[in-house]
């Protein structure tokens, strides 16, 4: 059983990861509109986000690491503004 699983991650290790960062990205979103836990997605995008980063920049290289903080700080630049829009949309409705 271990063999296979070895086997399936070596063969499709990417496609595996990026269904587990689509997953990752798809339950914060999940969070924010259905079950209206804002704050939550912000956290569960910003893992998702450190596992993406870290995903391009291995193996280290300088265009990688290049690559992966322009990813990062976009990111967070997109997570930032989310988290405060939806806080001044809350301090609007008290």
């Amino acid at each position: 059983m271990s063999g296979e699983m070895n086997t399936l991650f070596d063969n499709h290790s990417t496609f595996l990861r990026v269904v587990v960062l689509l997953a990752i990205f798809l339950s914060g979103y999940v969070e924010a509109v259905f079950f209206k836990l804002k704050d939550l997605a912000c956290v569960t995008w910003f893992m998702g986000l450190a596992a993406l980063t870290a995903w391009i920049v291995y193996p280290l290289a300088t265009v990688r690491i290049f690559i992966g903080v322009v990813v990062f700080v976009t990111g967070m630049i997109f997570i930032i503004l989310y988290y405060r829009k939806t806080k001044s949309d809350k301090e609007e409705k008290v």
